[in-house]
């Protein structure tokens, strides 16, 4: 039982079990793009509808070392997803944020610094793993050494916590994909998000759809059936490792239909965007073919593309029948419309409406996360999982190894929890928090400043 006269401590029971199934289920992973924070704060995402977050980006530098946005690290969007029970990952590289990779991971020195940066980047900032986003490999010596780093950085992940998650985002044909050992990869790699969108834009002669399910004889450049045929059927990655990718954005083009010629710049659009074009007097279409909508403007000289509520469903139906790990999406936020996300929306009923099982998912493991804020000059708040409901402790430590505090003793429900700690007559210095149960001892360190 909670130990008692601690005045200074004040618990919150933020129990937050899975509001999504067993790990049988289907995973709907959200990236979370740095710029969108503005317009979707930590406390408005939609955790009913997600089962993990994608932080992105940081990208790597030609030596070794990690760059971000400025203003990237977040511990309110960290403690937010941890607290709703999910797992966030930070994402490495994206469109435009890849030209290092190659040198980096070519240098066996340089490749061991940058993995080292790597782990210490997720660990310190309480992530639950990293998600490779190298846009793209280009060579037979990218190739090998692509696998080379990923298979030292799983090694070394694994060596601070074996659930730490590796995963990958790749294209959806064999442009790049020649250019990937995923019979390698496989053994590493916890999922591969497939990029099953912009497979029309700036760089086709014509307009087309950004993300059909299928695509026409005349039309070579892809579609999703497509690249499921390549990389379940050519290139053998089990389906419980492809992850779906739904775009919640779409693309105006200069043309007067779908796959003719189009002329002078392609837009990306969000789809948030698009219900203004509609009430401007655009034609919404819907191509049976391709199972996807397009608008078309009164005079016939511009399309956008784009996915709805329907197209979502539809694709997300898609993944569960092929038996894929689930979908992931670009981006969250992009959908908001007056307070709601009618496309994270449609994806999570998707998800319910084939679920069977509705069991709740608990931590499989014990976990500390650093305080936050830290250094802190008043109070700190710690967050921590049980998987059970068998008795642990959490203690304060000073330099020394002694209890400055015991902040709870005794049994709580399994889940996530967090626990606010307010020092009282102790002096400023270093003090470490510890979570112990009959079996494990985890400790992290915090700074205290009067």
């Amino acid at each position: 039982m909670l130990k008692k006269g601690l005045h200074t401590v004040i618990i919150y029971l933020l129990i937050s079990l899975y509001h999504f199934p067993l790990s049988a289920e289907p995973k709907v992973i959200g990236y979370y793009p740095h710029w969108i924070k503005s317009d979707l704060k930590p406390g408005q995402i939609d955790f009913n509808n997600l089962t993990h977050i994608i932080h992105a980006f940081a990208w790597p530098n030609k030596d070794g070392t990690l760059s971000m946005y400025t203003g990237m690290i977040d511990p309110d969007l960290n403690y937010m997803v941890h607290l709703e029970g999910r797992e966030i990952l930070i994402a490495l590289g994206g469109w435009g944020n890849s030209d290092a990779f190659s040198d980096v991971v070519a240098d066996s020195t340089l490749r061991s610094y940058f993995i080292s940066n790597i782990v210490s980047f997720v660990e310190t900032n309480d992530y639950d793993g990293v998600d490779i986003d190298w846009e793209y490999p280009s060579s037979s010596l990218d190739k090998t050494n692509l696998t080379l780093f990923i298979s030292e950085l799983r090694t070394e992940l694994d060596e601070i916590n074996t659930d730490y998650r590796l995963t990958m985002a790749i294209s959806s044909g064999n442009w790049s994909g020649q250019w990937f050992q995923y019979d390698e990869l496989m053994n590493y790699c916890d999922w591969f998000g497939v990029m099953t969108y912009d497979f029309h834009g700036s760089w086709t002669n014509h307009a087309g759809h950004n993300s059909p399910i299928s695509a026409p004889s005349n039309c070579s450049d892809g579609s999703l059936n497509t690249a499921l045929a390549y990389l379940l059927q050519q290139r053998k990655i089990s389906p419980s490792q492809l992850v779906l990718g739904i775009p919640f954005y779409g693309k105006q083009f200069n043309a007067s239909e779908l796959y003719n010629t189009k002329t002078g710049n392609v837009t990306d659009l969000r789809y948030n965007a698009v219900p203004a074009y509609i009430n401007s007097g655009w034609n919404r279409l819907w191509d049976n073919f391709s199972e996807v909508p397009y608008l078309m403007n009164s005079d016939s000289t511009k399309l956008i593309t784009y996915d709805d509520s329907i197209s979502v469903m539809k694709k997300t139906e898609k993944a569960i029948e092929e038996n894929l790990s689930g979908v992931m999406i670009w981006a969250i936020g992009h959908d908001i419309i007056n307070g709601r996300q009618p496309l994270l929306e449609s994806v999570g009923k998707s998800i319910r409406s084939v679920s069977i099982s509705k069991e709740v998912l608990l931590p499989q493991a014990i976990s500390l996360y650093n305080n936050y804020p830290n250094p802190f000059n008043s109070g700190t708040t710690i967050q921590f999982r049980i998987p059970n409901n068998s008795g642990f402790s959490l203690d304060i430590l000073d330099v020394n190894g002694r209890t400055v505090e015991t902040l709870f003793t005794g049994y709580i429900e399994p889940g996530s929890h967090s626990i606010a700690w307010y020092p009282h007559n102790v002096p400023s210095g270093i003090y470490f928090a510890q979570l112990k149960t009959n079996n494990h001892v985890i400790t992290k360190k915090m700074v205290y400043v009067k």
